[in-house]
């Protein structure tokens, strides 16, 4: 009889462990999903980054030169 609650004991600590291992999955999901969708959305703000670095490229030529 003591075997059997030991036992109990053992797989309730054993399935929230695994449980909060699983919640911990779908949470870094979610964020990683979030993470994505903003950087997807935010198309404009790279448009102007890239052209900005293009003229610091440019600038960059014309003093080496």
């Amino acid at each position: 009889m003591k075997y059997d609650f030991l036992g109990v004991i053992v797989f309730g600590i054993v399935l929230l462990i695994g449980v909060a291992v699983i919640a911990a999955f779908i949470t870094v999901g979610i964020f990683l999903i979030r993470a994505l969708s903003r950087y997807v959305k935010s198309g404009n703000v790279r448009k102007e980054k890239s052209s900005i670095k293009k003229s610091l490229g440019e600038v960059l030529k014309d003093y080496n030169s």
